[in-house]
């Protein structure tokens, strides 16, 4: 038998993890800035959509970061796990700063139940 909980303690837990969540996937170590522009790789389209909503997080523009966050799965349905984890994680966290409650809480139990046991396991 469940023990009822309130919408409080269930938007705390949220934002707790978000916030756990965000330290995890934000930081990251950069390995390609000493190689020389001469050598850099064409840019993936992937890629450029994951800079342009990032960008446009940071500028807190989060409809648009969702608009190119969701254009990154139409483009690629079949995305490697981590890759899909980070993509679903960002969009829970434009949603959690666009102060939508009922639409972050729904996208990190969406996170949560489609990722939490691909990283437990390692």
């Amino acid at each position: 038998m469940a023990l009822p909980v309130s919408r409080f303690f269930r938007l705390a837990a949220i934002a707790t993890i978000v916030a756990l969540a965000s330290s995890f996937f934000g930081t990251s170590v950069c390995l390609a800035q000493n190689k020389s522009p001469a050598t850099k790789p064409a840019d993936d389209p992937l890629t450029v959509l994951f800079t342009k909503a990032m960008l446009a997080m940071d500028q807190k523009k989060y409809d648009e970061a969702l608009k190119n966050l969701d254009e990154i799965e139409k483009k690629a349905p079949k995305l490697e796990t981590k890759l899909a984890a980070v993509v679903q994680f960002k969009r829970a966290s434009c949603y959690y700063l666009k102060k939508d409650w009922a639409k972050a809480e729904g996208a990190i139990n969406l996170f949560l139940t489609k990722f939490f046991n691909y990283f437990m396991q390692r």
